[in-house]
């Protein structure tokens, strides 16, 4: 009953318990109530209607149940019984509709007299009302309705979405349109998620020609990881993927050892981690070192500063420039600034950096940056660049969900091995909160 009517809403126990018993009271009077009997018109209790719904009930909740019975992973979700949702709320309905015939059928009484008039044209004798009908009808349908409509508005919240591909679409197109210089694919993990994947990147508000790939569609053992995962994604590198999307759905007894991602993090360095609902996304740098800077978009900023002996930022890029400081779809509940940091050797350094990036207002800091193991400076430590390398940093900024809207500056600096920061610190751009 639960999963045919309100199904997940955050309501108190007394409330889902009155609303099930009083769902299930209609359910079970619309499957065994028979009408009220007349002379003429009417076939008995077990019309055709009925006999259709107890059989499309009946059948696949015994044929699931036995299944249980064998495999507690068969019918073990709610969504795999969402079929019969459209015939429960028939049953509702009907015994909404017979509680009421029954109601006006009492009230009035037998007919006494069906032959003084012709079929069709027989009036109600004196006494005779169908207002009982009308009003039993009303109270209950109208309990029904309201009790149903209230639980739609938390049905249709991101929490709720079972995949949120949208979302993640939506993500990939973005970072690409501002990565001009830095070409993109997507993998698709299992292979058959990619259909949803480019179905909305197809639908994406934001034009994008990201290929997707989906070179997985079976199960993989950790012995797999040279033979079977490795040559594709080697392929993609030799193509000229500066960005690889790995999109992770549905891995349960096909990837249980997560065999490709941690391939993928063991030979580049992270972007981002997203989180929208049933799906993680992340993002790896397949391209980190380059000769000269790419092309950069039209907001990127050149500090042109050297914020540590022998380590200058070249220039920053902020991919998301107005944001919510909340978030609901991909890392609930706070916004994350992505920043993009082009750091270049201007000759050698004797020691180990990481960045702090930082977003500060007037009252002090409203968002810091999330360190992630695998990120560009610790997978390729500063001290063994050579002079005038340049490095990809992406950086993603935590912001504080009660953040009020304005316009706040992106603050960059460096913080040696020691944990100390260095001292230098610079603007890289502004971003913009919104509510």
């Amino acid at each position: 009953m639960q999963i045919a009517t309100f199904w997940r809403v955050d309501w108190p126990d007394w409330v889902l318990t009155s609303g099930l018993v009083f769902g299930a009271m209609l359910v079970i009077l619309g499957l065994t109530l028979p009408w009220p009997r007349r002379r003429r018109g009417h076939m008995g209790p077990f019309t055709p209607d009925l006999l259709f719904l107890w059989v499309w009930l009946a059948t696949p909740l015994l044929v699931g149940n036995v299944l249980l019975a064998r495999n507690e992973t068969i019918f073990g979700e709610d969504r795999y019984f969402l079929f019969l949702v459209p015939f429960v709320l028939w049953a509702a309905a009907r015994g909404i509709v017979a509680v009421a015939a029954w109601a006006g059928h009492v009230k009035r009484g037998p007919n006494r007299c069906p032959q003084a008039q012709p079929a069709g044209k027989r009036r109600p004798q004196r006494g005779q009302s169908r207002w009982p009908t009308i009003v039993v009808a009303a109270v209950l349908g109208g309990v029904a309705v309201l009790w149903l409509a209230a639980a739609l508005p938390r049905l249709w919240t991101p929490a709720m979405a079972r995949e949120d591909w949208r979302a993640t679409a939506n993500y990939i197109a973005g970072y690409q349109a501002a990565s001009p210089g830095l070409p993109g694919a997507a993998v698709a993990h299992i292979d058959y998620t990619r259909m949803p994947l480019e179905r909305y990147l197809r639908q994406s508000a934001i034009r994008t020609d990201l290929a997707v790939f989906f070179p997985f569609g079976g199960a993989l053992a950790p012995d797999d990881a040279d033979e079977v995962v490795a040559p594709p994604l080697i392929g993609l590198e030799r193509d000229g993927v500066a960005t690889l999307w790995l999109t992770q759905s549905h891995l349960e007894g096909m990837d249980d050892a997560r065999v490709v991602e941690g391939w993928l993090n063991a030979r580049y360095p992270i972007v981002t981690e997203q989180y929208p609902a049933g799906i993680k996304l992340s993002g790896y740098a397949v391209a980190s070192h380059f000769d000269q800077l790419p092309p950069l978009n039209a907001a990127a900023v050149y500090p042109d500063a050297e914020l540590a002996p022998g380590l200058r930022l070249a220039a920053c890029e902020i991919l998301t420039p107005e944001l919510a400081a909340t978030d609901e779809r991909m890392h609930p509940p706070s916004g994350w600034v992505h920043v993009r940091l082009w750091w270049e050797a201007t000759g050698e350094i004797t020691d180990d950096y990481i960045a702090t990036v930082q977003a500060i207002g007037p009252e002090g800091v409203w968002g810091d940056r999330l360190y992630r193991e695998n990120e560009a400076l610790r997978k390729w430590p500063t001290r063994d660049w050579a002079a005038g390398a340049i490095v990809r940093d992406e950086i993603d900024v935590n912001l504080n969900p009660v953040m009020p809207p304005g316009s706040y500056p992106i603050v960059v600096g460096l913080r040696d091995s020691a944990n100390n920061e260095t001292g230098a610190k610079v603007e890289c751009g502004r971003i913009t909160i919104v509510r």
